[in-house]
């Protein structure tokens, strides 16, 4: 196996957002290292094209995947993770049949919490012996 010519003694740390998700945090992981693909793919056990295909966005990264390039990193899951998070949001921003679909959706009315605090109240305020009954 061939290890990373260089390895940061400190964990990663990314500010999100990235553009790009974890693609984009892949590569500079791997340029920042100096790790190649393949070298990364033989360390972590999958093939080289699946790492190709997560560089190539052709692939959403998995939780799973996450934990694995996590530890090999020395970084936490929960940034590879949010990354991709990010980048799903950022995919549905721009596809049009989510959007028409999105503008559907109506805007949750505040006017229901209000009555079902007024009935939460109004039970609160019934007598101890009736509530027992």
């Amino acid at each position: 196996m061939t290890k990373p010519k260089t390895k940061p003694t400190e964990p990663l740390s990314v500010a999100l957002p990235v553009k790009g998700g974890p693609a984009a945090l892949l590569r500079m992981w791997l340029d920042g290292t100096h790790t190649s693909a393949a070298a990364m793919a033989a360390q972590i056990g999958v093939t080289r094209q699946h790492i190709a295909r997560l560089l190539a966005e052709d692939l959403r990264l998995t939780p799973e995947m996450a934990v694995i390039i996590g530890k090999w990193s020395g970084t936490k899951p929960q940034v590879w993770l949010a990354a991709q998070a990010q980048r799903d949001v950022q995919r549905l921003e721009k596809d049009l049949v989510f959007q028409h679909r999105l503008g559907q959706v109506q805007v949750w009315q505040s006017a229901s919490l209000d009555q079902l605090r007024t009935q939460t109240d109004a039970a609160d305020q019934t007598p101890r012996k009736a509530r027992a009954k």
